[in-house]
């Protein structure tokens, strides 16, 4: 945890939001995005967290290599990667005092990618998985109908094409996940204040809904 941000903490939260940063960057990046879930939910506590990889760019860190990487390797890298990211994830509910029912992942990018590759953890690590410009490294065939996917991508991203959210949607609501899907026409490959002030309003309207029948 020392490469952790902490962006807020309450002195008794009542959910656990983890913030995942994208490749080459570091937690302090998210800190914005961090700051702007932290307002619309004050009574979470708000991590953004370090991967445990320096990053093959040249400078901050990773989740896993993107040395080499292609559609055929990536699934392997993830999956190395998924059980210390899981550990991570243990250790903040332990240190909080918050369970995976009131849990939620929140990736950027690489840190998306983890995220949601998180769905395959069993029992379920989260209650919410937020991925912002994000993909599956392989679609699932099977998901924990107990979690709830929030999916964010940038129109105009040309680093991880919309298409894989959107293939995303469609394979998570197959599953009979509960899924959102927010589209933003002016965004690139980014988690500006729009996209994450749109991941309040999701995370607050899924706490509204009635439970999944």
């Amino acid at each position: 945890m020392s490469h952790d941000f902490v962006v807020q903490a309450p002195p008794d939260p009542d959910r656990l939001i983890l913030l995942f940063h994208g490749v080459g960057s570091s937690p302090a990046a998210m800190g914005p995005f961090g700051a702007t879930l932290a307002r619309g939910l004050p009574s979470a506590l708000v991590v953004a967290v370090g991967a445990p990889q320096i990053s093959d760019l040249g400078g901050g860190l990773q989740w896993f290599s993107v040395e080499g990487i292609s559609e055929s390797n990536r699934p392997g890298r993830v999956a190395a990667a998924l059980p210390g990211f899981a550990q991570i994830i243990t250790d903040w509910q332990t240190r909080s005092g918050v369970g995976p029912d009131r849990t939620v992942l929140a990736g950027f990018s690489q840190g998306a990618i983890m995220a949601l590759a998180a769905l395959a953890l069993d029992p379920p690590v989260a209650r919410d998985i937020v991925a912002v410009a994000g993909r599956f490294a392989t679609l699932p065939d099977a998901a924990p109908l107990t979690s709830r996917v929030h999916l964010f991508h940038g129109v105009l991203d040309t680093v991880m094409s919309i298409h894989h959210a959107e293939q995303a949607a469609q394979r998570l609501r197959h599953l009979g996940l509960t899924v959102s899907f927010d589209r933003f026409p002016g965004v690139g490959h980014a988690a500006p204040p729009e996209v994450a002030n749109r991941v309040v309003v999701r995370l607050l309207e899924a706490d509204a809904a009635p439970p999944h029948s």
